[in-house]
């Protein structure tokens, strides 16, 4: 219970997904990964299309080679990758091993357009 309470208070934070009358059908599309310390989540200039939350652990945030910051347990990123197929502004690589927590732009848009024809019906 406390890793859905988790993920619902993570997705109801983020200013995309905030939207969305409710995101548990996409809680349960979401699935796990784990990284091990030093390896790249994401690469700075790859497409992408998977928005990821961190469940437990400790990632860094590096751009330009150069870490700028730190992802902590109960944060997301990759969101921009939802909405189309921009470049990664950041690499992000686990600092400490990393329970992740992860859906793609397909599964979100599903959601998102299933959630939106059920308000118009």
């Amino acid at each position: 219970m406390a890793t859905l309470d988790m993920l619902k208070a993570c997705l109801q934070q983020n200013f995309l997904l905030k939207r969305l009358p409710d995101v548990v059908p996409l809680i349960d599309k979401m699935k796990n990964r784990t990284a091990v310390p030093g390896e790249i989540i994401l690469w700075q200039g790859s497409s992408g299309d998977e928005f990821y939350v961190l469940g437990s652990g400790l990632a860094d945030v590096i751009k330009d080679g150069v870490v700028v910051g730190h992802i902590h347990p109960g944060k997301s990123f990759g969101e921009l990758a939802l909405l189309n197929n921009a470049v990664r502004q950041a690499s992000i690589r686990a600092s400490h091993l990393c329970h992740l927590w992860f859906f793609t732009r397909r599964q979100y848009r599903h959601v998102a357009v299933e959630q939106e024809q059920q308000l118009t019906e």
